[in-house]
């Protein structure tokens, strides 16, 4: 280990033993851990309280939302491990956009734990392998072993409803006819996991086909359906889906409003611009730097970021 960050880590870890909580700026200290630091955290991991080890975790997942530059997949390797559930869900999520191969054979291997959250957390971290893999950019070997071990449990129907669900979303980029027909068999599902988990894949597709069915849901009593069907349609991204988009912009429900804007912008064209335009006078003003970056996006500028971004 280089000597400064060995001590600062050193130092850090036999505070969080001795049951200190981890402030978040020693938190960057966990990333990009090298083979000796690696190691003098797994050392020191069991002996750290589970509220701190699930809460270095969590704290872990969001930080590198929002800085690329940090890299905690050796922490959440550790993670992964752990004798407790929670920690492993946790580790789980934290390596949700990880692209290393020995990363998504871990995951896979989580697919069998014992604990369905953890089984969900890990179907849900294996979504960008099976994009990868789509595209061409991962190993085809593992790529075809994360798709056929996502399938074994969306098809069960012994399986945890929430795990299932995951594992359709995240097999919802592969364009196989399988999938095709997992897809529109969860949306014909009397079981709201699975429709809800069916809209999401759609959007993962970016297929057209399912438009038709993305625009009913527009229109669906339950506002999670409205907006899932919307983020879903900003994905596919056809210019069908504007003038149904635009009715959105009066619904009861300010996510299902926020959602549709920011579909808008990401669709762009001339419909979208004019129907953002007309908005405007009359959207609530918390609104407004929203609609003046969705404009922007439509009309071809910088381009707009959803949320919830489904790139991998």
């Amino acid at each position: 280990m280089r000597s400064a960050s060995a001590r600062e880590l050193t130092n850090l870890l036999d505070r969080l033993v001795a049951g200190s909580r981890p402030r978040a700026a020693e938190l960057s200290l966990f990333s990009d851990l090298g083979r000796d630091e690696a190691t003098a955290v797994k050392l020191a991991w069991p002996r750290i309280p589970l509220e701190s080890r699930t809460a270095i975790l969590v704290r872990a997942s969001d930080l590198t939302e929002d800085n690329v530059d940090l890299d905690f997949t050796a922490l959440a390797c550790i993670g992964l491990a752990d004798e407790f559930p929670e920690v492993r869900a946790r580790a789980a999520d934290a390596l949700w956009e990880t692209t290393d191969r020995t990363v998504a054979a871990l995951l896979r291997d989580r697919l069998d734990d014992d604990d369905s959250e953890v089984r969900t957390a890990a179907a849900s971290s294996l979504r960008q392998f099976v994009a990868l893999r789509e595209l061409g950019r991962f190993d085809t070997t593992e790529g075809d072993a994360v798709v056929d071990a996502l399938r074994a449990r969306a098809e069960d129907p012994a399986e945890e409803l929430e795990v299932r669900a995951a594992a359709i979303e995240s097999l919802g980029s592969r364009s196989l006819p399988w999938v095709t027909q997992l897809i529109s068999d969860a949306y014909d599902a009397g079981q709201r996991e699975l429709r809800l988990a069916a809209i999401h894949a759609m959007g993962e597709s970016a297929n057209e086909r399912w438009l038709d069915f993305l625009h009913e849901q527009f229109y669906a009593d339950d506002p999670e359906f409205r907006f899932e069907a919307v983020m879903s349609a900003a994905s596919v991204g056809s210019e069908e889906s504007v003038p149904p988009l635009v009715d959105l912009l009066g619904d009861d429900d300010s996510e299902v409003v926020v959602a549709a804007i920011e579909a808008l912008g990401e669709i762009g064209g001339d419909a979208a611009v004019e129907a953002l335009e007309a908005y405007q006078p009359d959207a609530p003003p918390e609104f407004s730097e929203l609609l003046a970056l969705s404009i922007d996006a439509a009309r071809g500028g910088f381009g707009l970021v959803l949320e919830d971004d489904r790139e991998p």
